[in-house]
């Protein structure tokens, strides 16, 4: 008979965990946090790094745009 140690017990919820997040779709693992839990683990470089010029001005009026300026 073998014994149960910590470690292993440790081990087994680690792959039960494992197993778990496999199973899940990427909105269920995101719908537990908030849009800003998400947003703080990256730099604006990183997050704007994703989209082009044209659709990041999309979402600005000209006015806010040039009002840069």
């Amino acid at each position: 008979m073998r014994v149960i140690t910590p470690d292993d017990v440790m081990a087994l919820g680690k792959r039960m965990q494992e197993v778990l997040l496999e199973s899940m779709t990427t909105e269920e693992i995101l719908s537990r946090f908030t849009t800003n839990e998400i947003l703080s683990r990256y730099r604006p470089e990183e997050i704007l790094s994703q989209y082009t010029p044209e659709e990041i001005l999309s979402q600005y009026t000209s006015e806010e745009v040039l009002s840069s300026f």
